[in-house]
């Protein structure tokens, strides 16, 4: 366990943050309801690895964050937040 990593929904909130995305412009992005991302962001439910996938393909064709960078950092952050429960 690393606390000075983000958990994926701290994350998730950081990367959005940045890069001034609202959830329900994310959710239009991976074709899925606000509430599925709002969910996520509260940490109460985490994506699927195909939601995932979708998640940094999206993030990273949005935003000027790299495909490996976006990678490194979520799956950090999902480490993170299961070692972390």
């Amino acid at each position: 366990m690393n606390d000075n990593l983000p958990t994926f929904d701290q994350w998730l909130c950081q990367v959005m943050e940045r890069n001034n995305i609202k959830a329900s412009d994310l959710a239009r992005m991976l074709s899925c309801h606000h509430n599925v991302i709002r969910s996520w962001q509260r940490g109460r439910n985490l994506p699927n690895g195909y939601s995932i996938a979708k998640l940094i393909v999206a993030l990273s064709k949005e935003t000027d964050e790299t495909f490996t960078m976006l990678c490194e950092s979520c799956f950090d952050a999902l480490i993170n937040h299961h070692s972390r429960q």
